[in-house]
């Protein structure tokens, strides 16, 4: 696959409901073109009638743990998925909106954002500046991958 795809809540919900998957998300760093990952032992998705909640344990990887990292934002682990018109995330503002429409994991908005507006600040992951991994925070790709255990 080339170029941007979205295999869908719904789709992600029916598949990690109905065996056990791993998943590995890869970030490319604006700085140098690196490539950094965090990968997760144990991935899954509830339902939408539980806001699509995010479950994910057994952190390895250089980039550090995305969704546990020890601050209000970026506790994204077990939270709801959040969009500009559906906010069910924990902060008084609708993070969605906040970070470029994108919906996402968020906390209290968060330390990486995925899906918010290529080529913009609102495209970043902060655990590479944390983990002095790059200087520069913002991203030039991301791949999100799961395998069937």
């Amino acid at each position: 696959m080339t170029g941007e795809y979205w295999l869908g809540l719904e789709k992600l919900t029916q598949m990690t409901n109905n065996g056990q998957y791993r998943a590995r998300f890869e970030f490319k760093s604006i700085q140098d073109e690196s490539w950094f990952s965090s990968e997760y032992a144990s991935f899954q998705i509830d339902p939408e009638s539980n806001w699509y909640t995010i479950h994910v344990s057994g952190f390895m990887g250089d980039a550090g743990d995305q969704f546990n990292f020890p601050h209000p934002a970026g506790y994204q682990n077990g939270v709801n998925f959040s969009t500009w018109d559906s906010d069910n995330d924990r902060s008084p503002n609708n993070c969605a909106i906040g970070m470029g429409n994108g919906g996402w994991w968020y906390s209290y908005c968060a330390v990486h954002s995925m899906t918010g507006p290529f080529g913009s600040t609102k495209f970043y992951n902060r655990r590479l500046t944390d983990l002095e991994l790059a200087t520069d925070s913002r991203l030039i790709s991301v791949r999100a991958m799961i395998q069937l255990i």
